[in-house]
């Protein structure tokens, strides 16, 4: 399977689950390509940091653009994804570390998606996002959500529009791979 990973600031040398669950993709044979932010480490070996999000590093906070600025940065976004999605010909994506990226993105490939939540991206994405505050966006477009906590998997569901049934506890690299695959098979 060809996968796609999507989020903010890939950490490439960690023991952290969105590296891991690349690794364990890679190990059983799947071709991953890493989408993230610019200048967020190297890039390389499946990794290309073309995304631009709200975050400011030098602030070490979100920023509020301009409607235009805010507007620029999702289209450049949904360029990127499209260019990517093309290039590398993905049959599913995930979702992960999505805070501060246009949450316009979701739902967008047409593909079936995963959601990795290890952080309540889903709950504050839309609040530092300007664009998702003043479009909307569309969770019920991921197939499965994997939470790495119980009050992650609630406030996936307290989003109005993931049935239960799409959302689990746990970040196992494994467990995640198996929801892939299920998700590509629906």
């Amino acid at each position: 399977m060809r996968v796609l990973t999507v989020g903010v600031r890939f950490p490439e040398q960690s023991d952290a689950p969105w590296p891991v669950l690349v690794a364990a993709l890679r190990a059983r044979g799947d071709t991953v390509h890493v989408l993230t932010t610019e200048g967020a480490g190297p890039e390389g070996n499946g990794v290309d940091r073309a995304l631009r999000c709200f975050w400011d590093e030098e602030r070490g906070a979100f920023r509020r653009p301009p409607r235009l600025e805010a507007s620029r940065i999702a289209r450049h976004d949904l360029r990127v994804l499209g260019d990517t999605l093309r290039a590398v010909r993905a049959d599913a994506v995930v979702w992960t570390a999505m805070g501060g990226l246009p949450l316009t993105l979701i739902g967008a490939s047409g593909l079936p998606e995963l959601a990795l939540v290890l952080d309540d991206w889903p709950g504050y994405g839309p609040q530092v996002d300007p664009v998702t505050r003043r479009d909307g966006w569309d969770p019920a477009a991921v197939l499965a959500w994997c939470c790495a906590t119980d009050a992650l998997a609630a406030s996936a569901t307290a989003l109005g529009t993931v049935a239960a049934d799409r959302v689990s506890v746990g970040t196992d690299a494994v467990a995640v791979a198996r929801q892939l695959d299920a998700a590509c098979v629906a």
